[in-house]
Parts: structure tokens; sequence; C-alpha cells
């Protein structure tokens, strides 16, 4: 393995970042018995048996674990709950416990929300500096003209707070309900259910369908899976972390 994904695996940061830290002669190596010997080139391939050092301290890739759940309708994201309600913690084994749900759900919305013990991607998934998509479905009662969902991309002020969409489209409008796409960077609290009030049209359903290039149809409600290795890739190139 490269020097540069070891290092990254350790949890040191970004390969570009452990690279500065090869640069300035921070990282090194012991083979054998024998003593620390400096890596300065980021083609040195780490080997089966050897022992990698950064500031003389010896580092071990980290044992990172991620999960995709399809949270149904009725189950609360956090972790501890006083009040003992259905968690989606109920829906996973307890050897998996030490995971943590990447963003919330609310009890009522259900779809898609990733589990994981990697605190960097929790991160920028998680602030809304990193603007990361999600994706959503609505179904709302009434019909809904699309000169209203435009309101959402435009941005609007619901009581104080300003709430925004990265993009709202209507996607299908039928028995007196129509259906919305919106994609929202941010995340706020109930914020999509906040843009439905401010314009009279009460939600009939609330589903996450993507997270960035993460989606799963086949993925049944209160089932969860291991993220595969190319949608971890995926996600982390997304989020500028390979």
């Amino acid at each position: 393995m490269r020097i540069n994904k070891y290092l990254s695996l350790c949890g040191l940061g970004s390969r570009r970042k452990v690279e500065e830290f090869i640069k300035e002669g921070r990282v090194s190596f012991r083979r054998n018995p024998d003593g620390l010997n400096p890596i300065d080139s980021f083609s040195f391939a780490v080997k089966d048996h050897d022992e990698i050092f950064f500031d003389g301290e010896k580092v071990k890739p980290k044992v990172y674990k991620y999960i995709l759940l399809n949270k149904p309708r009725g189950y609360i994201t956090t972790k501890d709950d006083p009040m003992k309600r259905k968690s989606i913690m109920d829906l996973i084994p307890k050897s998996m416990h030490h995971l943590s749900p990447v963003g919330r759900l609310d009890k009522d919305t259900s779809g898609l929300i990733i589990l994981t013990n990697d605190g960097n991607l929790y991160q920028k998934i998680s602030h809304p500096r990193y603007k990361f998509i999600k994706h959503y479905l609505v179904e709302a009662k009434g019909k809904v003209s699309s000169q209203k969902i435009a309101l959402f991309s435009r941005g609007l002020t619901y009581g104080k707070e300003k709430l925004k969409a990265h993009s709202a489209a209507v996607v299908a409008s039928h028995q007196g309900r129509t259906v919305v796409s919106i994609k929202l960077t941010e995340g706020k609290n109930r914020e999509i259910r906040k843009m439905f009030s401010f314009i009279k049209k009460p939600i009939i359903s609330l589903e996450r369908i993507a997270i960035g290039p993460i989606s799963d149809k086949k993925l049944q409600k209160g089932k969860w899976r291991s993220l595969k290795s190319l949608e971890i890739s995926r996600l982390k190139k997304e989020l500028g972390i390979l």
C-alpha cells in the first residue's frame, strides 16, 4: 500500500495532507529490527511487517465501518433516548452500536441514513459548510403548482429562519396529491416540513432517497447493509476526502 493511502487510513488527513507531512520529514518506518528510517518518497510502499511512525509515534490504520439503513417512519435517529422510543439502533446488531447516524431524520420521515465511526466523513456530510446534497421525495396533499415549489429554491423566510433548497421540482400530480423532488445541502431541523407549512400544503409522506451518490431502491424499510467499497470511494471522492 502506498504510504499516502496508509497514513490517510490512519486518520491523519487526506492523501494530499499527509504528503505534506512526508515533505516535512515527520514520517518514518521500521523494517525488521532496524532503527527508524525517514520516508521521503510518496511512492514508498508499506509492506506487511513494516511499522510506520508519525512524529515518533507508531500509527496503524483505523478500522472504519459504514452501513446504509432504510429508516421506517416511527423511529428516531437518537442513539440514547430517555423516553425509550423506537430508535434506528433497534434495527441494527448490538455489535454495531458504536456507529453513529450521520445527520438526522425526524420520527415521521423515512429513508436512507448512513451510520459510521469515521469522524471525518461524519463531519463533512453533516456540516452545512460542505454543502453536501441529500435528495428527498415529498408527497403533499392537494395540487401544488410549480410556481409555489420554485419558492423553495429561491429561498423563503419562515418566522425568523431563512430556508432555501438546492433544487425543487414537481415530478407528479394525481388524485389530489403532488409529488415533489427536493435536494438540500444544509438540512436544517424540519426544513422541508417548514417549507410546505409556508405554502400551506400538508405533507403526507417524506422520504430521503439519496445521500450524495448513495441510493438503493431495493433496500427494504427497516433493513440495512454495509456500503460497498466502490460506494465508499465515490462518497469520499465527492466529499474531497480522497
